[in-house]
């Protein structure tokens, strides 16, 4: 079905909007309207908040409301015990690590004043936790089934959204981003535990991640690459349930009516921050660069083949990544080369996921948790900088 475009003009420009037809459930329909305001990088960081001595999940919304910048930077998320910290988007990526770091570490100050802390894991599959009380969680809970409710609170993950001028160059982005989607995926695996055991495997979350959606399996997965904000209307009409850009649960996914080409939610949890901030680098050159970056994507099946093999295994299965990790020393700012580093590791197969197994080695789960727990406090009180 061929969108309804209505025009009408917004400061000073011709903007085109969509009506996509919905179920009822939130509403009848929603009125796409693209808001691109350029380039930047939205940075979604979430953790889970434990008890100190039990690691135990806690929440602490009631505490953290007292921060000033409580839902604005730092947000509930669908467990109580887990909160999302964000900042707006921006280019310069040294005040993204200095406000995240400052943001976070706020945020851990006032957690120990309740005993409790920020554990940066990608998955907690072995705990129960609460849905924060809201109007929207309860619809997602109640049309998206048991299975959400069980798994969808265990994971957490470290988002970007990136930005854009205009529609062209919002599907530009989009489509060489999803090109490079196993890649980025490899380098980022840091959820190798499931049921407090090592697998093997680098990256569990994803598995949690689809079964919340299992009533509806067209809700993940990799998203098909899309050419115009018409394109992309008819995909969210055509979602099984809750016709939602919100509900396009895809691995990434375009945001054009927040003026975001791409949402990257494949990444799994970093342990620190400075781990999130090489990936938002590379994200950036590769950004910037496209045509350096962007991969064949001629065979319908390579990118979702490719990605599944990073899933299980990491970079070892994509070796471009260490040229991907190269080229983009040569693209970014000098002064930002640095947040590079640390995915030279991730390059040379010491992905976060091979690190946390090396980390672990026998020493047992908890022991492991404290670790990045103990790594998450000294980069939050700047025992170190970017490129350590």
């Amino acid at each position: 079905m061929t969108k309804k475009k209505i025009n009408m003009t917004v400061t000073h420009h011709e903007s085109i909007k969509y009506k996509i037809k919905a179920d009822g459930i939130l509403y009848d329909e929603f009125i796409l309207e693209p808001k691109y305001e350029g380039l930047g990088f939205g940075p979604e960081l979430e953790f889970f908040t434990v008890d100190k001595d039990t690691l135990k999940p806690k929440d602490c919304l009631d505490t953290l409301a007292g921060l000033p910048n409580f839902e604005v930077n730092v947000k509930p998320e669908l467990a109580a015990e887990q909160i999302e910290i964000t900042i707006p988007p921006t280019t310069n990526l040294n005040e993204m690590y200095e406000h995240l770091v400052a943001i976070t570490g706020d945020t851990n100050n006032l957690l120990d004043e309740v005993d409790a802390v920020l554990l940066p894991i990608s998955l907690y599959d072995t705990e129960e936790f609460t849905i924060t009380p809201n109007p929207r969680n309860e619809i997602l809970v109640n049309n998206l089934g048991p299975d959400f409710r069980k798994h969808a609170p265990m994971v957490a993950s470290d988002q970007i959204n990136i930005g854009a001028s205009n529609e062209t160059g919002a599907f530009a982005i989009y489509n060489t981003l999803r090109s490079v989607l196993p890649t980025l995926m490899g380098l980022s695996a840091a959820s190798p535990i499931k049921n407090r055991v090592m697998t093997g495997r680098v990256c569990h979350r994803l598995d949690a991640y689809d079964a919340a959606i299992t009533k509806f399996g067209h809700l993940t997965g990799i998203p098909d690459e899309m050419h115009s904000l018409e394109e992309y209307a008819q995909a969210v009409e055509d979602l099984p349930v809750l016709q939602h850009p919100n509900m396009f649960y895809k691995y990434m996914r375009p945001m054009p009516h927040r003026g975001v080409a791409a949402e990257i939610r494949a990444f799994d949890k970093q342990p620190t921050i400075e781990e999130y901030m090489g990936l938002v680098a590379l994200t950036k050159a590769i950004v910037l660069a496209p045509e350096h970056f962007r991969e064949d994507t001629t065979d319908p099946d390579k990118v979702e083949n490719d990605f599944l093999l990073a899933r299980y295994h990491g970079t070892p299965s994509h070796p471009k990544a260490m040229e991907m990790v190269d080229l983009a020393k040569t693209i970014l700012p000098r002064d930002e080369i640095d947040f590079l580093t640390v995915l030279e590791r991730s390059s040379r197969q010491q992905n976060p996921a091979k690190r946390m197994q090396v980390m672990e080695s026998g020493k047992g789960i908890s022991y492991l948790y404290n670790e990045m727990i103990d790594d998450l406090y000294r980069e939050t009180f700047r025992i170190h900088g970017p490129g350590f």
